[in-house]
């Protein structure tokens, strides 16, 4: 396909699991939303015949050439897994990335990037490609930041939709019967994700009864509508779960700026 002399933005939210953080990778269900209010952008543009694909993220300070990168960095990976998808070759072009998504937030910032990315290019491309077909070459890239990721970051992102999520079933995606306010803070506390599920997984092989049942807890969540009730099971659940992952902040010693969406 022909590449386009024009110069392309694309961009693409941030999420939030409102119900089966972790117990989603063990497959149980989950419920996910975009978080519009924070987007990841990609802006492509025509460069000079014969110099080839460079990704530019100067928030990072990260000049890429896919073709020289190693074949874990998630930018040219994305970016190669998408021309090879499209059987193309690689265009003479410069792909900016920048993001207001908290990096190492949970808000889903590396699929985020990894969306507006494959987006962009393909459609400077000529091509365009639906959601399940960005969802899924996202997915590949998400296994780069997560290890054993679930499928539900880059599902809820690239549809940009509320969706109910569980591993190996159709995706269900859901339409709000009302609006509603959601309150997200940022405590400014980074965690890799990546670190994480590793050591949910390291603790599941080392109790795994113990984190099964856990995990059918968390899942039933997402099964429920919201009630009274429901909310009730919710608070000693959390309990739980952060005192057996050890994690649970310390916010008197720990205390930052929040910033809220």
């Amino acid at each position: 396909m022909p590449e386009t002399e024009r110069r392309l933005e694309y961009s693409a939210p941030g999420k939030v699991i409102l119900f089966g953080e972790h117990a989603v990778v063990y497959g149980r269900p989950a419920l996910a939303v975009p978080v519009s209010q924070v987007r990841a952008t990609a802006i492509i543009e025509p460069s000079p015949p014969g110099s080839g694909l460079t990704i530019v993220a100067p928030q990072i300070g990260k000049y890429i050439s896919p073709a020289t990168a190693p074949g874990d960095e998630p930018l040219s990976f994305a970016a190669r897994l998408t021309l090879e998808r499209l059987h193309v070759g690689e265009p003479d072009a410069v792909l900016t990335i920048s993001s207001t998504i908290p990096v190492a937030g949970g808000l889903g910032s590396g699929a985020a990037v990894s969306t507006a990315l494959v987006r962009a290019l393909a459609a400077f491309l000529g091509f365009e490609p639906g959601n399940a077909w960005i969802s899924e070459l996202v997915f590949e890239v998400e296994k780069i930041h997560h290890g054993t990721p679930s499928g539900i970051d880059n599902t809820v992102i690239a549809y940009e939709q509320p969706v109910y999520f569980r591993r190996g079933y159709p995706v269900l995606r859901l339409h709000a019967g009302a609006p509603f306010t959601l309150l997200i803070a940022d405590t400014g506390i980074r965690s890799l994700t990546r670190e994480v599920v590793g050591y949910v997984r390291r603790a599941w092989e080392a109790q795994r009864a113990h984190y099964e049942a856990l995990f059918d807890r968390i899942g039933e969540l997402a099964e429920r509508p919201a009630t009274p009730s429901k909310l009730a099971t919710f608070t000693p659940l959390v309990c739980s779960w952060t005192k057996t992952m050890r994690c649970w902040p310390d916010w008197a010693s720990r205390r930052r700026s929040l910033t809220c969406w």
